[in-house]
């Protein structure tokens, strides 16, 4: 598991300057995030369901425009 983990508000900061492909940026968001889920620290996990509940309606959005 990654020691320095991001945060709900690092995501955001992440996609608004992210410059290259942001479908790369959303499947590496979505991997992190799955990865996440597995741990066993709850804390971790509270914080990667915080993201994809944020996350996953602005993805529907996006694709769907």
């Amino acid at each position: 598991m990654n020691l320095f983990q991001k945060s709900l508000g690092d995501l955001i900061k992440g996609a608004r300057f992210f410059t290259g492909d942001i479908t790369s940026y959303n499947s590496q968001v979505l991997n992190e995030i799955k990865e996440e889920l597995k741990s066993r620290d709850y804390d971790i996990k509270t914080t990667a369901l915080i993201k994809i509940l944020y996350v996953k309606p602005l993805l529907l959005f996006l694709f769907n425009s």
